[in-house]
Order: C-alpha cells, then sequence, then structure tokens
C-alpha cells in the first residue's frame, strides 16, 4: 500500500508524510474514538499522534510496516489519555489501591493485604507483554477484544497470554504462599 521512502540518510518530506499518514487518518480516529468515546478527544489523540511522528519521521522513514507502527502509536497515544484522565490505572502498584471488605476480621484483612503485595511482586516476574495483557484484565477490567484493541495484538494472541499468565502467576502464588 505505501511505498518505502528511506534512502539512506534522508530525511521524510512533509509530502511523504502526508501520503504515508492521510490514508490512515480515517482508521487512525475510529481506533481512538473506540478507546476513548469522545469525538473531541479522539481527534486531539489522532493530532497529537501525528505530530509525534511528525517529530521523529526520520525513524518513521526507517519503518518496514509504518500503517502497524503509526496505528501502534494512536493506540499508546489513546491509552496514554486514559492513564491522565485516571480512566485507567497507570502500573500495577494500582493494586494497592484495590478495596478490601470492612467486614473481614483483622487477620483476614492482613493476610488480604498480604496476597496483594504477593501479586503485584509476582506480576513484575511475568514477560512484558505477558505482564500487560494480564494487568489490563484484571486491574484494568478490560475483556479479551477491548485488550486486543488497545495493544494491537490478535484476539489469539490475548487469549493465549492471558492464559499462561494467569496460569503462571497462580502456579507461583501457590509456591511463594506455601512457604
Amino acid at each position: 500500500m505505501f511505498q518505502h521512502f528511506s534512502d539512506a540518510g534522508t530525511v521524510m518530506t512533509e509530502e511523504d508524510f502526508n501520503i504515508l499518514t492521510r490514508p490512515l487518518h480515517p482508521k487512525m480516529y475510529a481506533c481512538a474514538f473506540m478507546m476513548l468515546r469522545s469525538q473531541d478527544a479522539a481527534a486531539d489523540c489522532v493530532q497529537d499522534t501525528l505530530l509525534r511522528l511528525w517529530e521523529s519521521r526520520s525513524r518513521l522513514a526507517e519503518i518496514e510496516k509504518p500503517e502497524a507502527y503509526c496505528m501502534t502509536a494512536v493506540k499508546r497515544q489513546a491509552l496514554d489519555s486514559l492513564r491522565r484522565n485516571g480512566r485507567i490505572p497507570q502500573t500495577v502498584n494500582e493494586i494497592d489501591n484495590v478495596e478490601i471488605p470492612e467486614d473481614l476480621t483483622p487477620h483476614d484483612i492482613a493476610e488480604a493485604r498480604d496476597d496483594l503485595a504477593l501479586v503485584r511482586k509476582l506480576l513484575t516476574q511475568l514477560a512484558p507483554r505477558q505482564r500487560e495483557v494480564v494487568e489490563l484484565s484484571a486491574i484494568n477490567g478490560l475483556d479479551n477484544s477491548e485488550i486486543a484493541q488497545t495493544t494491537g495484538m490478535s484476539d489469539e494472541n490475548v487469549r493465549v497470554l492471558l492464559s499462561r499468565g494467569r496460569s503462571k502467576i497462580r502456579e507461583l502464588f501457590r509456591s511463594k504462599s506455601n512457604h
């Protein structure tokens, strides 16, 4: 669909940049809108993404799959926007904010806090993509299709990473909590 713009040492021109990004604008907007659920926020997200892409156009000229790169950039920009607005927790540290029911005994509350701290520590032992998928599911409450849309992964890849990540957490949790 796109010509490869890279000539060794050549910076992408404004015309080349427009040829590359203009056809992607509707797709980028649709992606941002699905995530942000606001026309204004989606338009701002696309503009911010295009500005960042323009600023890094020397690198963009060397990308083999520029459409995938641009779509990933807009997804990340939308996710950053959601995080800034407090709509998605920023890190696994948000696990500390999980509410523990008050009707538990002090011993049960202490045990629940210990378990949460252990899970937080165990999440850091997962591979980065696996951890991202598990966090988006367990902490942020996204379903598999939302995770696929947010990360740019296929539904199947999300399902596999989530299943393996949960299994690994269970396995690590059992081994750590039995000691």
